[in-house]
């Protein structure tokens, strides 16, 4: 898992990735893959909801769709070929999940919308495997962050997105290291990121002030960008550290306040912390992150650094397979202690 780490983090720096999307597909290319995302929806959107949708779910811009997504080596050798199905909001659906008295709201990036597996092979598919007395939500935002769920609850809601309307439940935000880059707007993020949506603080609230592409320092780095020669002579800035971390931990204080305004003030916001992604020599950031998340007083669990190893990636591909997968929703209810 190491040796795969290193190489998509020089790949990152280094390689020169072409992205180009029409109305109903998103292809990814560079030197290492192509990525083909293709999407069918029998709902006609217009311009404007098409807008909203690209800053709040950026890969699936529909709701009720059917979407094709394959990766695969230059040599057509296929990484993983799978289809997904979303629902409202453009969320993923969770197959067997039904109306409760309780949800459960599963939230990050890619690794829990589940990319490059089947709808029955996901995180929030094994929840609801087990969790029979909750319907299970998966709130994964395939490229985002913090500030996309923050877009989501400010201009979408939960109200249309649990089928028995239920107040009482629990959310959890599945957080890894690298997700800070998509809250500060690193240079390396508004490289592809640039149209999300950017959340700025005030007095320890976080207001919705446009997208990442509209400040001025998101234009420098997209010139820097368009000359590649400049581009890696500047450093991925801003540089991370402990204000930084305490800036995330601030941001989901706040979408756990957003979410219990939303439903009931009793319910449980836990931040679930996940080691994916880092190498055996940057376990000084890990530490440095949770001592940060305690000083701002963020409540979280964690997957230990350690089990890194026991975190099954799909081959050529940064995200889990489906043991992984079963392997971290196992994890989550033994660290919520539901079982």
């Amino acid at each position: 898992m190491n040796k795969l780490c290193v190489f998509y983090l020089i790949s990152f720096i280094f390689i020169k990735i072409e992205v180009y999307s029409t109305e109903n597909s998103f292809v990814e290319i560079n030197s290492n893959f192509k990525r083909t995302i293709s999407i069918t929806t029998p709902v006609k959107v217009n311009a404007d909801m098409m807008l909203h949708f690209s800053k709040m779910n950026p890969f699936v811009r529909y709701e009720y769709s059917l979407v094709h997504d394959l990766k695969e080596y230059p040599d057509q050798k296929i990484i993983y070929d799978v289809k997904y199905q979303t629902g409202v909001g453009g969320l993923r659906l969770v197959p067997n999940a039904k109306p409760a008295n309780r949800h459960f709201i599963i939230s990050g990036d890619s690794t829990v919308f589940g990319v490059g597996v089947l709808d029955n092979e996901t995180t929030p598919f094994f929840l609801q495997k087990k969790l029979k007395n909750f319907e299970v939500i998966n709130l994964g935002i395939g490229g985002g962050g913090p500030t996309n769920v923050l877009y989501f609850l400010d201009f979408y809601g939960l109200d249309k997105v649990l089928l028995n309307k239920s107040k009482e439940g629990i959310f959890i935000y599945q957080f890894e290291h690298y997700l800070t880059e998509r809250v500060i707007g690193t240079k390396n993020f508004v490289k592809w990121g640039g149209s999300f949506p950017f959340y700025k603080e005030l007095n320890g609230k976080f207001q919705y002030s446009g997208t990442f592409e509209e400040r001025w320092i998101s234009k420098f780095y997209k010139v820097l960008n368009y000359f590649q020669i400049l581009d890696p002579l500047i450093p991925n800035l801003p540089r991370i550290d402990e204000s930084e971390y305490e800036l995330v931990a601030k941001m989901l204080i706040d979408m756990g306040e957003r979410y219990k305004k939303a439903t009931s003030l009793k319910n449980d916001f836990v931040v679930v912390l996940n080691p994916t992604g880092l190498m055996g020599f940057q376990r000084p950031i890990w530490e440095k992150m949770k001592k940060s998340f305690k000083k701002v007083g963020l409540k979280f669990v964690e997957l230990s650094f350690e089990e890194r190893e026991k975190l099954e990636l799909i081959p050529g591909d940064g995200h889990f397979t489906s043991k992984g997968n079963e392997y971290v929703a196992n994890r989550i209810i033994q660290l919520l202690k539901l079982n």
